[in-house]
Formats: structure tokens, sequence, C-alpha cells
């Protein structure tokens, strides 16, 4: 199957190594003028042609059944733009819309070529499809999420806060949207910022006997984790990449050498996202299925999981609901 590949950035190898693993032939790269990186990302892929300039890959279109787009991320919308009307399958880096008048000026029902998927991977995580099953098994419960952005930062300034939550915190926003079924309209969004308080978001909603929470705050020490609680459960991702779920749980009374109550439950399952496939260890988690998905795309199927373009622009919306609070 043959591809073309626009983009040379850092996350490109990564793509590289799923779509080759999973059956792909790569029959040209384009990046900017005289890419350096190209060049190398050429020799280590074993890639005949370069391209002088991404925008020249409109003339080798007849070369290739599909498409990477794994450009810089202010450039992503340019090159949607170019392959919107053309009907050939298209997998674009999230997150497309950088600037508030991109998505102003976007029109979904106007697009011809409806084999758009968008690299929102996280989704692909065999943890995160193992809580979106629980999920959908009981269907009540309580989902928390907590996203500590910048926490390395703590000098960041407004237009970086920004930056990161367009580029970064969507991919959160997208799982938020992918394991409740929530719409956008049904989030409820508060701000909070004062001179003594630390800026920070909070996302609720109610999906029938659901409860949603996400938080979304900055320059604090902490992981990424995902916590769902149900009758007899407890299930938490922290970091993402991995589940466990815990039912019932062991009471330890005080003692002379210990003198707290401690509740310690009963871990009955783990799952830890692959990074293997066919004997081969180290793909970028999720990558492998995000391919094999956009393979059966490109072979008239429909993918089960990824991220359609329409879906993207939901996360987008959303991100900039949080961007008009600030």
């Amino acid at each position: 199957m043959r591809i073309g590949i626009l983009g040379a950035g850092n996350i490109v190898p990564f793509h590289l190594e799923a779509l080759r693993a999973t059956g792909f032939e790569f029959q040209f790269i384009g990046a900017k003028e005289n890419s350096l990186n190209a060049e190398r990302i050429a020799q280590e892929f074993r890639i005949n042609h370069v391209l002088r300039s991404a925008r020249d890959f409109i003339g080798h279109l007849k070369e290739v059944e599909c498409l990477l787009i794994a450009t810089s991320a202010k450039s992503l919308f340019e090159y949607l733009d170019h392959v919107k009307n053309i009907e050939i399958p298209t997998l674009i880096e999230k997150p497309i819309f950088m600037h508030r008048s991109e998505l102003d000026h976007f029109d979904g029902d106007n697009i011809l070529n409806r084999k758009i998927l968008v690299g929102y991977n996280r989704r692909h995580y065999d943890s995160i499809i193992e809580l979106k099953t629980e999920i959908e098994s009981v269907k009540s419960g309580h989902l928390n999420i907590v996203v500590p952005e910048l926490s390395t930062d703590a000098s960041a300034q407004k237009p970086f806060l920004t930056d990161t939550i367009l580029s970064n915190t969507v991919h959160v926003l997208d799982l938020l949207l992918f394991l409740t079924g929530l719409s956008v309209p049904e989030i409820q969004i508060e701000y909070i910022s004062t001179p003594s308080d630390l800026p920070r978001f909070v996302l609720s909603a109610n999906k029938g006997l659901l409860t949603i929470r996400m938080e979304i705050y900055f320059f604090i020490p902490d992981n990424y984790r995902i916590t769902f609680r149900t009758k007899g459960k407890l299930i938490e991702l922290r970091p993402f990449e991995i589940f466990r779920k815990y039912e019932g749980q062991q009471i330890i009374e005080p003692s002379e050498h210990n003198p707290i109550r401690l509740y310690n439950p009963y871990q009955v399952k783990e799952v830890v996202s692959s990074t293997e496939y066919s004997g081969k260890k180290n793909y970028k988690p999720g990558f492998i299925k995000q391919a094999q998905e956009f393979k059966n795309l490109v072979n008239n199927g429909q993918p089960v999981d990824s991220c359609s373009l329409q879906e993207a622009v939901e996360v987008s919306r959303l991100a900039f609901r949080l961007l008009d609070l600030m």
C-alpha cells in the first residue's frame, strides 16, 4: 500500500515505524525546502524520493494511494485545505486548528474527502479501550480526569498556556469526548485564576447516571490520571498507559507499629498499553492500532476507534471554549 509523507518533525518516525510494520510502502517525503530532517528520515526509511517542498505533493498524488500529513502544527490546516476535496485517504496529525479563524471558516459539510482520520493516538491505548468498555458496561459511576500541564515550568506566560491547550491538552479533551460520548454543549466549564491561586479549569457534565469531571491545572508536579468509580469497583489509569482495576479491599487495623487504619483495595486486573507488534518492541503506544485502522480505511473499511475529522473539529471547539475564559 503506497503512501506519501508530508512533514519531517519528531513525530514522523513514530508514524513511519507503525505504518511500515502494518504494510505501507513509502513513495515520497516532503517537508520544508532543503529540510535536513527529511533527508535523514528518507535515508533511515529508504524513501527514494524527497520533494523539494511539501507543497509540491499535488503533482505526485498518482504515485500513492494515501497520505500522512504530519507537518508543524501551524501548517496542518493549510494541508487539510489542500486535501479536503481530493478523494485520497489521509491520516493527519492533531490538532489541525491552531487559530480560531481556521475553525470559524471551516465548513465540514462541504468537504468531498470523507476518508480523513486525525492522529489522536491515545484513543488506541489498550488501557483506554479497556476503560471505555468498563464505562459502557455499567453506564453509571463517577469519572474524574486530572490534567497537570506545564508541571515543570511555573514561569510560562499566557501565550504559552494557549499553545499548550491547543497542541497538547486537546489530546485529553479528545479522550473526554471519546470515553463519554458527550457533545461539547453538554459540558460546563469554570475557569479559576486569582493572584493567589494558580490557573485551572474545571469541566463537568452528567451523562445519565454517569457524572464526569475534568480538572486542568498548571505548574503543579503531578501525573496525568483517570479514575473511574462505580459500585464495587475502582479503576485507575495513572499514567494513561496503564489500566488497573480494584475490587474489594483489605482492612489493616491500627497496631503498635502503625496507629493508622489502612484500606488497601485488591488489584484484580492490569492492562499495560502495548508497544509490541509481530515480535518487535518499542512502537509508540496506540500507533500500531491507528495504522491498522487507517489501512482498513484505505481498503474501504470503517475505522472503529480512530478520530474522524468531524470529531477533531469538536475537540478544537472545546479547546477554544477554554481559551475564551482566560
